[in-house]
């Protein structure tokens, strides 16, 4: 790239200037070179300590490369350096949030929104944090802000939805996902919910033709994740082969798509009256502990709504 070998000429002829390192830095990382950036970046800090960018950028990196504990040593040395960084606290929070210290992450959250309002990233991801807190009057004020900022992001609207849909507010929940599912139409995972709160709301033949309609004009080859859950929840798809399909997934997300799979399974048989074998499914779930799916923390809802009413 162009830039990479302007910067690389500037180094040649002044291999003591730190911004030019910087900068290649920025560029490598902007490439998703991670490791030449981390490199990079490292020079300039050696050349220049008192650099704050530097270690902001190069905890960004780490963060990238799930070095969490390198990524919150790097943005607390830029904090420290220049305590008006926002994007450092972003990028620490990012860190914390990473390691399930939710209540940490909030504050580095606010802090960055403290020093820059307008960061929209910041309200969504201390939603998200407050979401996994249980905080949802939290959770939605903040993703309600980050809407007033940028009404177009769909993820805002589907996490209100997810919200709501947990606190069994089924009616805002379909106008919010139908409202993520405009601004995206690519996100199925958006028409998999709707499916859920239609057929709970005594809709599901029109739900499944919708769903039928749009799995049929994707024209897949053949069955992907996808598909099987739309063709699950539509009737398509035998449960017993569509679980299969999650234990076919190789080692690093088995257990992901296994959490997914009971959480649908779940749901399909508590639709259906079935609140012992729905039970069972969301319990598996529940098992996996993959706690940052929102799978996962719509089984937990589920779950413990059928335990005060189920017999013991």
């Amino acid at each position: 790239m162009a830039a990479i070998k302007d910067f690389t000429r500037t180094i040649e002829l002044s291999p003591g200037y730190a911004s030019a390192y910087y900068n290649r830095g920025s560029v490598e990382q902007g490439l998703t070179n991670y490791t030449a950036s981390i490199t990079d970046l490292s020079k300039a800090i050696k050349l220049q300590p008192d650099f704050p960018d530097a270690y902001n950028m190069r905890g960004l990196a780490k963060w990238y490369l799930k070095d969490y504990s390198g990524t919150i040593s790097d943005c607390t040395e830029a904090i420290e350096l220049n305590s008006n960084s926002w994007a450092a606290y972003y990028n620490r929070g990012l860190a914390k949030y990473d390691l399930k210290d939710y209540s940490a992450g909030i504050i580095d959250f606010g802090k960055c929104i403290e020093l820059n309002p307008r960061c929209e990233e910041a309200y969504f991801n201390r939603g998200y944090a407050k979401y996994h807190l249980k905080d949802y009057k939290g959770a939605i004020v903040d993703f309600n802000k980050q809407i007033e900022i940028n009404p177009k992001d769909a993820s805002a609207f589907a996490y209100l939805g997810y919200i709501q849909s947990d606190l069994f507010q089924f009616h805002p929940a379909l106008n919010n996902f139908q409202k993520a599912l405009q601004l995206d139409p690519s996100g199925t995972e958006y028409r998999f919910r709707i499916w859920l709160i239609r057929s709970r709301l005594d809709d599901m033949l029109g739900a499944s033709y919708d769903l039928n309609n749009h799995l049929r004009s994707l024209k897949e080859k053949k069955m992907t994740w996808t598909t099987a859950v739309g063709f699950f929840l539509v009737g398509s798809f035998y449960e017993n082969n569509f679980l299969d399909c999650a234990k076919l997934e190789d080692n690093k997300t088995r257990i992901w798509w296994q959490c997914r799979a009971n959480y649908y399974a779940g749901m399909k048989h508590l639709i259906s009256g079935d609140k012992v074998g729905a039970m069972g499914f969301f319990q598996e779930c529940l098992n996996t502990k993959e706690t940052n799916l929102v799978e996962y923390m719509s089984a937990e809802a589920e779950f413990n709504a059928l335990k005060k009413i189920m017999p013991p």
